[in-house]
């Protein structure tokens, strides 16, 4: 029987250096170190050992699963919710009420489960900001382009039509959103300007399911070692001499007498871990007027710029600034909780000002001639064979 304590030691350092990467892949510390160098080049090296046909099929796997829209992982959020609660209930519930009847040990759990349920629900079903012909004139005057992560003359090829400054055409959903941040798998839908808050919201509650989760879990197994005082036994070691407990021990013997309750108790603080650093990450783009999106373009120009002056380029030529639309925290933050005051709620789709009329006017063939995508990129004050930055 293997040694349950060591493996999620073992498990809690890995996610804990996974995400240390993850968070610190876009900053000066990593973007051009030997050691996301070496990653990358063992990343190739692995994938190249596999057998073409073992690759092929997961790489249909992947297509499918991510960049198709598809219910598997709402199916899968669900279900581990569903198979949680059930052990909490089950197990975990029973002895809570036989040690501790006088508190309510229902309550909570099911108010923070009702409470990310709805978010999640809203984050699935309303809105992310999907900007057409028909509501492009709301989006357009929102923000201004900084000309760096977003030109004025950036076209969506599929749409039709220049973007609105923070937009993108998500290729999973075949439509350009506002303030873009990612297509999420977990809710089959985008992040947008619009969803934003209920994707925070969601994040946050099922933080607080897990935990709350574990600590029921813990402290049912905790009356369970007080009743059977556990702690002043002894076990047998490989000669047969008696040791004092330990907790190596205590958790090996939890397991194998209560498994489920072990993994209740341990699970979802796996889970929360990476969940905890992705929430408080999306916490901190929304404090600071940012989406994953444009940090991640920044990081590529920055990276762009830095070969270009590697080429012989001019070091000072086509400074990127990295200061976003942060107009303070107060101000971030109600953006991202009352989106709709950008946006002139009080406006008509019929609305004849000039402003309507010239974005709904405004199509891809009219600005196709200004609108070469750049290949390659150069730095302001440099030219290259398409004559303007790519979109990225």
């Amino acid at each position: 029987m293997f040694d349950l304590l060591p493996l999620l030691i073992a498990y809690l350092a890995i996610c804990t250096a996974l995400l240390t990467l993850y968070f610190l892949s876009d900053t000066k510390l990593l973007r051009n170190s030997p050691l996301k160098t070496y990653l990358i080049r063992s990343y190739k090296s692995t994938v190249r050992l596999c057998p073409i046909a073992i690759r092929r099929t997961i790489a249909e796997l992947v297509t499918v699963l991510l960049y198709r829209r598809n219910t598997a992982f709402q199916c899968l959020l669900v279900g581990l919710l569903g198979l949680g609660y059930f052990i909490m209930l089950r197990d975990a519930i029973p002895i809570l009420y036989h040690w501790d009847y006088h508190s309510n040990h229902v309550f909570l759990p099911l108010l923070l489960l009702f409470t990310c349920l709805c978010f999640y629900a809203c984050t699935c079903l309303s809105d992310p900001g999907e900007i057409t012909e028909r509501t492009l004139y709301k989006y357009q005057p929102v923000y201004g382009h900084d000309g760096q992560l977003f030109r004025d003359d950036s076209c969506c090829r599929t749409c039709g039509f220049v973007r609105p400054a923070r937009s993108r055409h998500c290729d999973t959903c075949d439509v350009c959103i506002h303030r873009y941040d990612h297509h999420c798998v977990w809710t089959n839908c985008c992040i947008g300007g619009l969803n934003l808050r209920y994707f925070l919201g969601f994040l946050v509650s099922l933080c607080c399911v897990c935990l709350n989760a574990s600590w029921l879990a813990i402290e049912s197994l905790g009356h369970v070692v007080s009743a059977h005082r556990m702690w002043e036994a002894v076990w047998l070691d490989a000669e047969n001499r008696q040791q004092p407990m330990n907790l190596r021990v205590l958790v090996q013997h939890l397991f194998v007498t209560y498994p489920r309750l072990v993994l209740l108790a341990f699970g979802p603080v796996l889970v929360a871990l990476p969940l905890i650093g992705y929430t408080c990450y999306h916490l901190y783009l929304a404090g600071t007027n940012q989406t994953g999106y444009e940090r991640r373009k920044l990081a590529n120009l920055l990276a762009e710029r830095q070969r270009y002056c590697r080429l012989g380029g001019d070091v000072n030529a086509g400074a990127i600034s990295a200061t976003g639309f942060g107009r303070g925290w107060r101000q971030n933050w109600r953006e991202v909780l009352l989106p709709h005051d950008r946006l002139g709620r009080d406006r008509v789709y019929g609305s004849s000002s000039s402003a309507a009329a010239s974005a709904r006017r405004t199509s891809f063939s009219s600005s196709k001639r200004r609108n070469n995508v750049a290949t390659d990129y150069a730095p302001a004050g440099s030219t290259n064979s398409s004559g303007g930055m790519r979109d990225l």
